[in-house]
């Protein structure tokens, strides 16, 4: 079983596993995005990766999505059908890619204009920007790209209501990044209001460390100052999880939010 991994987001299985064990994900309450090497993309298979039936049962914000583990199942093995830029930019762990690289490969694959799929969600509502966020490789030159040929990623939600900018700080990537995605939103699109409450509703519900937290108060009263935080619906939501089973927020992060509320 994974350590430490309630808060897991983002998981990406090495190339050389091929069988996981049934507790793995037992604890994995927010893990949204699994990343499946491109020859291991065929789950349950003979010779391929195999995942066995209710791994996925304790993880809730894929049960909400989808309601079963089959239907899991079936949408990781067909997440990028049609959806070349998204398929490159989640491989990435295993093929490395350069910005130089991504915009040759948009080129092979539609020459004369833009890839239109890359404005496009998969069924997780992900776009090219939010594989970006939650990707243990993070490249700025990448965002750069996506973000000048692809602007409306930055104001797209996935199916759980969250923006790219949410993983990237969730993943604490790296500054540079964060700040670009920061700048991006001011200069492009200035009178979009991020849905702070909802960021840190999240991120308290997925426990994640205090300091993560922390960066994403700082982040709003430094360059979005003028947009608020709802304390009130955030204590109460965040109050209606607060119980003795596994999946509470743990009581640490609820006394550090009352805190900040103050």
């Amino acid at each position: 079983m994974l350590s430490s991994s309630r808060c897991m987001f983002s998981l990406e299985i090495p190339e050389n596993i091929r069988t996981i064990e049934g507790v793995t994900f037992y604890s994995c309450y927010s893990l949204r995005n699994l990343a499946i090497p491109s020859n291991n993309a065929e789950i349950g298979e003979l010779g391929e990766l195999e995942i066995p039936e209710f791994s996925f049962l304790n993880c809730l914000d894929l049960q909400e999505m989808f309601g079963s583990d089959a239907e899991i199942h079936n949408a990781l093995k067909h997440r990028f059908d049609g959806l070349p830029i998204h398929k490159i930019l989640y491989f990435q762990s295993y093929q490395p890619v350069t910005a130089d690289n991504l915009v040759k490969a948009e080129r092979r694959i539609l020459p004369s204009q833009l890839d239109p799929t890359g404005k496009q969600p998969d069924c997780l509502g992900m776009t090219p920007l939010h594989i970006l966020a939650c990707s243990s490789i993070q490249d700025l030159a990448l965002y750069q790209v996506i973000v000048e040929k692809y602007p409306e990623n930055l104001i797209t939600k996935d199916g759980w209501g969250a923006l790219p900018i949410l993983y990237a700080i969730w993943g604490n990537t790296p500054m540079e990044v964060v700040q670009f995605l920061l700048k991006s939103y001011q200069s492009i699109y200035p009178n979009y209001e991020l849905n702070w409450s909802k960021m840190v509703e999240t991120l308290g519900v997925a426990g994640v460390p205090t300091d993560v937290i922390q960066n994403l108060l700082d982040m709003q009263q430094t360059s979005f100052p003028g947009q608020i935080i709802d304390w009130e619906t955030v204590l109460w939501n965040l109050l209606q999880v607060t119980d003795w089973h596994d999946s509470a927020v743990p009581i640490e992060n609820f006394r550090f939010l009352i805190k900040c509320s103050i």
